[in-house]
Formats: C-alpha cells, structure tokens, sequence
C-alpha cells in the first residue's frame, strides 16, 4: 500500500543554535534538515529541535550548495555519500545571479572476477569493488542478526545507517558504521529554494520521493501528476 504524505520546508532565523543533546525521536523531516547541515535549536525543556536555519540558497548565486560546502562553477562535489551511489558531480550554472546546479553523471565500474567460495569485499563509501574476502570469514553481530566480513548491510534498529562488517582480532569481527544523508541538494536546489513540500509516497523511508511546489499544494489528491519526482536512486 503506498503511503503519500508531504510536509512544507520552513527555513528559520531566530538566535541561539547548535547540537541538542536530548534523547530525540527519529523523523523525516529531522533527518532531512541534517542532510541539509542546518542548525538545530534546541527546546529548554526536552533539549530536542524545535526549529533549523538552514543556508539561503537564494542569498548565494553562481554558487552551488552541498554537504554543507559551496562549490563553485566546474568544482567537483566530494562525498563518500554520492561516491557509493557511483555518481560524480559538478557545479554548473543555469543562469547568471541564480543558484548553481549539479551536473551529476555515473561511473561504470570493471567487473571483479571473485573466486570460488569468496565474496567481495563490499566496503562503505565505495563504488567499484576492487577485492575480496575469503574463508574463514569473521563474523559480526548486530541486534541478534549475524552479518559475514565483508558484508554491507543496513543497520537493524538505527534507521537511515549503513555498516559493514570488517575483519577484527580474536576472530571476531568488528562493525562501522556511517549515517547516510539524503541527496536532493544536487537535484532539487530551485524546489528548495523555493520552500517546496518533500513528499514521501511510502512510510518506510528516510528521503522523499519529489518535491511539490506551492501552487500544487491545492491539488495534492492528483498528486502522481503534479510532483517534481527524483529520477535517481534513493537511500532507504
């Protein structure tokens, strides 16, 4: 069954920012603003958000904006988190004064010829993997699930984390892992700067799905028609 539900991006500008130490449940939009690397402010009394400032992308043209780094026209955007998608991408400029969007393409990775009774070696951030891991193969535990060496996988109970399972002392292996953060300040940089909507068609997901600009919002029962939806993979 799929599950449509859009929230209106609010960008805040009040004073006093920074981490918030409380113990603060997980949710969408949450999550969003801190692949944004907006600024929490922090409630007195539960010492979770209660708002963010976010970078006005408006305020700053002919630059682009990821990552919480500013790129300028051709700089290539570094991240662990696009390199494991196999995108790279680069700053362009659409027009002049205005925002910069990214120009991402993907890589084509040689095929790793694995031998028999090995696996490969599927460490985070990579895109082509180049090696593998053979037996005896360690093992990691993460709420009761057991995971090989050399093993990605998503983490059980932490959403939105991935980890991998690498080789330890003692014969027992050891676990990393990397919160992963939403992509859509390379694809959709004019609908948020804008202030338009996320939109996740389904309940179990960390990343929207598209965005819906405000003079759609009226019309949100046709939604299919109208939403500005992502053509590129999405982190679950």
């Amino acid at each position: 069954m799929t599950f449509a539900s859009a929230f209106l991006l609010v960008f805040f500008a009040r004073t006093v920012y920074g981490s918030c130490p409380g113990d603060c449940p997980h949710t969408k939009l949450a999550f969003l603003y801190e692949s944004f690397k907006c600024e929490p402010k922090c409630s007195n009394e539960s010492n979770c958000p209660v708002e963010y400032k976010c970078v006005d992308l408006a305020a700053n043209s002919n630059v682009c904006y990821f990552n919480g780094n500013f790129y300028k026209p051709d700089e290539t955007a570094q991240s662990s988190l696009t390199w494991e998608q196999c995108m790279g991408c680069s700053c362009g400029l659409q027009e002049v004064g205005h925002p910069g969007t990214f120009n991402c393409y993907y890589a084509d990775c040689i095929m790793f010829n694995v031998t028999e009774g090995c696996r490969l070696d599927e460490k985070l951030g990579e895109c082509c993997y180049t090696s593998q891991v053979c037996p005896p193969f360690q093992t990691c535990t993460i709420a009761k699930q057991r995971f090989l060496e050399g093993q990605k996988f998503i983490h059980p109970t932490e959403k939105c984390t991935k980890c991998y399972c690498g080789k330890g002392e003692g014969g027992a292996g050891v676990v990393n892992c990397e919160r992963q953060y939403c992509l859509d300040l390379l694809f959709f940089q004019y609908e948020i700067m804008r202030k338009c909507a996320p939109l996740y068609q389904e309940t179990d997901v960390c990343c929207p799905s598209g965005w819906i600009c405000r003079k759609y919002l009226p019309l949100l029962s046709n939604y299919s028609s109208l939403v500005i939806l992502r053509n590129v993979g999405r982190y679950r």
